[in-house]
């Protein structure tokens, strides 16, 4: 029974409302004795009632009968001189019966002492105490009594007696009592215990099951706190899998209430976490057996479930493994003391081996079912394994007419449990197989290329011949019995499993590795694996035939490094054939620039100077320097040796620059005529590449037209080309793509040389004019950027050569970030050129823009500036190349000094730094050089500005 918190506390109120009453009733009669009440007011249900000092005898008589405490007047000696009704209620003994009785005789034996104590302490002063008292009908009555002393007038001493029945009050206590160590054991219970009420509400709560739930579950509904789930097909998957399960509320848990117990039931958390539990419940009657809350313990067996789900999947696990195996498995029970043996389980290979389905074989015995085994003597080596526990092999032959027909490996050994385990092999194909393989050996031992066996489990060499052997520096003894991967290289990615499952689908296949030798050396080799498989798809062994290729992939390294040669060779023939062009074109630049430059200074000796004259004259020599920076870059650009790799770039602008170079270089007599449609298509490659194919056609156009006037004709389109458009191009795939065409009017191709012209080497030119690798340079070219070049060329009415290059699909954005245009700053900066009137121009413009420069002409001379003043300078901006030591190695110096400290590198060939270095020193920016007066303020501005940031963010 569930006593709640609001009716403990109404039981405690309503005992210290009868204790005030009784202290009250005490006090009063103690002033009645004294003589200090002169009146006496009753309350009544009928009002109040005042009584005078005359009537006070009756009036107390009449107070004390409707106490609701028995009273009583007794002698010193304990006698009843006078009881009012309720005593006698309290006593279940009249009145009558109670007046001239000694009180000793209500008193329980064992508390007699404390009676003793309190009638002797009341004949001087106020005496209580509690004690048990024995009524009229045998009952024992708990009780508080309370005695005064009352002297009368002629000095006789009485005792006036009040006593309070304190069953209510022990029979609550105990009820408190026991409902607070129901509290404590619900608390600490070691499981998830809850009480509910009949709406479902939790009433109590042990920590675990608030521990459980994640919150204080206390005046929550059941179902919401603890959603459990009754798991219906006990076979089902368990944790982290889909089961069978059906909601169980707690209306079903009460309804069922002591009719389920051990019911088990998942509880999934809003985190997805699942429990499992054993639920049990038990209904909470009062004593008319109304239902009055349900007490429901959780005992979690997700430990267990998890141990099961466990041994069930190795049971599956084990039962595949014993189903899949390729050798007989047979798993007998001894029968007559180990005199025959029952078969209690069988595998499909061994039922494969015996030609027969288990089920007609199982619970028989080994005498009866392999009763042609029993004259071999394997019934014996069963029965000494059975007595020993010993295991032993026994291999033999089954014969018909004589010949044997069939042989079997056997391994006999005892289980733990007594049962006996039988592992067949047939071997008989193995067998006939190494007869045939006999045969051949002399020609295998022979052959000048590696040949190995594997047995058919795939694990051991059960054969190699002498070159498999000398080309891994082994010897053939040493080589049998270890397994084939041995011989790979693990380090290379071989992929072998992937290889060897490839080749066990189609039976054969050949593939590249690098196999190690003996001594741990790594080698190329060329691997054929042939899976032979016999009667029912079963592996019957695999063979490797290896051929060193170290010599063949020698000669492909060369070729490629070759390749590179030739590519290089080309370049810079085609870079000779514009010598001429460029040296006119930068001729005419510096012609500008000397030109200019001394018109301006003859003018400066006039008397009179117009500055927009010097304006007019210094804007021509700055546009005249541009052109010698940007033809610069074109030549340096397409000469370089290392590709920078390959990127997103629009074909157009490529195909302008270079058209640009062509107009220098090629005869006046020859028209150029550029038909761009699409300037933005994009392509993946190196833009280099692409100067490079045009450079070779155009030239190539330009000698077939010689000094005749001809036409020159470039044209850039885009295609969409489906399957149909490139059933002549096998290796291309549908798709969109940029056709590039280069067209002249020369003297065309004759028809029994247009095959050979891609070839390297081939070429009509004459000696001297060119060395035949153009054509066969733009070919590669265009095979790695996985497109095409065909060609098209009548006699006498020129060649049309056709690209076609995959598009891509991403776009090419100007990236460049807008800077402020406040490039002003205060700010110290070390500039160190060895060029002085570079140097003290970068001085100049600096200065202008508010900086303290100090210039140095030397690295070891910069280098000594920081050394003495380091906290002087903010920024070093330095060239490459200098005396002494390059701008990394002073940069490096610097940042061994001043780590943080940041630079600025100007360099005019690239090329000549690596990216990881100037990272791995700490260069902040990288210009290239002749350096543009707004780059360099730029650079600067940005350098601090970024500087600033970082410190903001500390």
């Amino acid at each position: 029974m569930i006593v709640e918190d609001s009716a403990g506390r109404q039981l405690l109120m309503e005992l210290n409302e009868a204790k005030d009453r009784l202290a009250e009733a005490e006090r009063t009669i103690e002033a009645m004795r004294q003589g200090d009440v002169d009146a006496l007011i009753v309350s009544r249900p009928g009002g109040k009632k005042i009584y005078a000092e005359q009537g006070a005898d009756h009036t107390y008589r009449l107070l004390i009968e409707q106490m609701s405490e028995g009273a009583a007047i007794l002698n010193t000696n304990g006698l009843i001189l006078y009881s009012n009704h309720r005593l006698g209620g309290i006593l279940r003994t009249s009145i009558s019966k109670i007046t001239g009785s000694s009180f000793r005789r209500f008193v329980a034996p064992e508390d007699s002492r404390i009676f003793e104590t309190l009638l002797q302490k009341a004949g001087q002063t106020s005496a209580k105490g509690e004690l048990e008292l024995k009524a009229g009908d045998g009952i024992r009555v708990p009780a508080y009594v309370s005695m005064n002393p009352l002297r009368m007038d002629d000095k006789s001493v009485f005792l006036g007696m009040v006593v309070t029945d304190l069953t209510e009050q022990k029979r609550n206590e105990q009820i408190l009592s026991e409902e607070k160590l129901s509290r404590s054991i619900i608390e600490q219970a070691a499981e998830p215990l809850v009480v509910c009420n009949p709406d479902g509400l939790i009433m109590r709560a042990s920590a675990m099951a608030a521990q459980l739930c994640r919150q204080d579950p206390m005046y929550q509904p059941f179902d919401i706190v603890f959603p459990l789930n009754k798991i219906v097909n006990k076979n089902a998957c368990l944790i982290g899998e889909e089961s069978n399960e059906t909601r169980l509320p707690y209306s079903s848990i009460v309804e069922g209430a002591g009719n389920f117990s051990g019911l088990e039931a998942v509880l999934k958390l809003p985190d997805d976490q699942e429990f499992f539990f054993v639920i049990n419940a038990n209904n909470i009657l009062n004593k008319e057996g109304t239902f009055i809350g349900c007490v429901i313990s959780m005992t979690d067996i997700t430990s267990r479930k998890m141990m099961e789900e466990s041994l069930q999947r190795n049971e599956i696990k084990f039962r595949e493994l014993f189903n899949n195996i390729n050798v007989g498995v047979t798993i007998f029970e001894t029968n007559s003391e180990g005199r025959d043996f029952i078969i209690k389980e069988m595998n499909q290979a061994r039922e494969y081996i015996e030609k027969i389905h288990k089920d007609k074989l199982l619970d028989k015995s080994f005498a009866q079912t392999f009763s042609y085994d029993v004259p071999s003597g394997l019934l014996d080596v069963f029965e000494r394994v059975w007595k020993t526990g010993r295991p032993e092999h026994y291999n033999r032959n089954l014969y018909e007419d004589g010949k044997a027909v069939s042989w079997r490996e056997n391994y006999i050994y005892k289980l733990p449990s007594g049962q006996l385990v039988l592992i067949c092999n047939d071997v008989t194909e193995k067998k006939k197989l190494n007869q045939e393989l006999s045969k051949w050996s002399h020609i295998v031992n022979d052959v000048e290329w590696g040949v190995a066996v594997e047995s058919a489990d795939g694990l051991t060499l059960e054969m190699v011949n002498p070159a498999f052997a000398k080309m891994h520096g082994f010897t053939t003894d040493e080589l049998v019995g270890r397994p084939i991967s041995y011989l790979f290289d693990q380090g290379s990615n071989n992929n072998l499993s992937l290889n060897l499952d490839i080749s066990e689908l189609r039976g054969y296949y050949s593939f590249e590795s690098k196999n190690v030798r003996k001594d741990k050396s790594a080698f190329p080799v060329l691997v054929s694996v042939t899976t032979v498989k016999g009667e029912q798809g079963r592996r019957l062994y695999r063979a490797y035939n290896m051929i060193d290729i170290t010599d063949r992939k020698e000669e492909e390294n060369q070729r490629k490094k070759l390749e590179r040669q030739l590519r290089q060779a080309q370049k810079m023939e085609a870079v000779g054939t514009l010598a001429g062009g460029i040296a006119h074109d930068f001729n005419n630049i510096l012609g500008i620039i000397i030109g200019y430059s001394e018109l301006s200074l003859e003018y400066l000796k006039t008397e009179s100077i117009d500055p927009q004259i010097i304006k007019n004259n210094l804007d021509i020599i700055v546009q005249a320097g541009v052109r010698a920076v940007n033809l610069i870059d074109q030549i340096l650009r397409f000469s370089r040796k290392a590709d920078t790799g390959k990127k997103p770039v629009m074909l157009g602008v490529i195909l302008k620059e270079t058209i640009k170079m062509l107009r220098a270089s090629l005869p006046s007599t020859i028209e150029i005529r550029q038909e761009i449609s699409c300037p933005e298509t994009t392509i993946m490659t190196d833009p280099t590449q692409i100067h490079q194919i045009l450079m070779n056609l155009c030239t190539n156009a330009s000698h077939a037209m010689g000094m005749t006037p001809g036409v020159l004709t470039i044209r850039l389109t885009e295609a969409e080309l489906g399957r149909d458009d490139l059933t002549c191009y096998p290796d291309l795939k549908p798709g969109r793509f940029a056709r590039l065409s280069v067209a002249d009017t020369g003297h065309g191709i004759a028809p029994d040389i247009i095959e050979k012209i891609f070839d390297p080497f081939f070429t009509t030119k004459e000696i001297g004019k060119g060395t035949g690798l153009g054509l066969a340079v733009i070919h590669n070219i265009t095979k790695e950027l996985g497109g095409i070049i065909d060609v098209d060329s009548l006699i006498g009415k020129g060649t049309t050569f056709t690209i076609l290059l995959p598009t891509a699909r991403i776009s090419v954005k100007d990236e460049k970030e807008a800077l402020t245009t406040d490039y002003t700053g205060s700010e110290s900066v070390l500039f160190v050129d060895d060029e002085k009137f570079l140097a003290e121009l970068g001085k100049k413009i600096l200065n202008r823009l508010g900086y303290d420069v100090t210039v140095a002409t030397d690295p070891l001379e910069a280098l000594s500036f920081i050394r003495s003043e380091p906290e002087k300078f903010d920024l070093v901006i330095t060239d490459y190349t200098m005396p002494h030591m390059t701008g990394l190695e002073m940069a490096k110096n610097i940042k061994q000094l001043l780590p943080n400290m940041p630079i600025i590198l100007c360099t005019g060939n690239s090329e000549s730094i690596p990216e990881q270095h100037t990272k791995a020193l700490g260069i902040d920016v990288y210009l290239s050089k002749p350096v543009e007066i707004d780059d360099l303020m730029k650079a600067v501005r940005g350098v601090f500005d970024t500087a600033d940031e970082r410190t903001c963010q500390k």
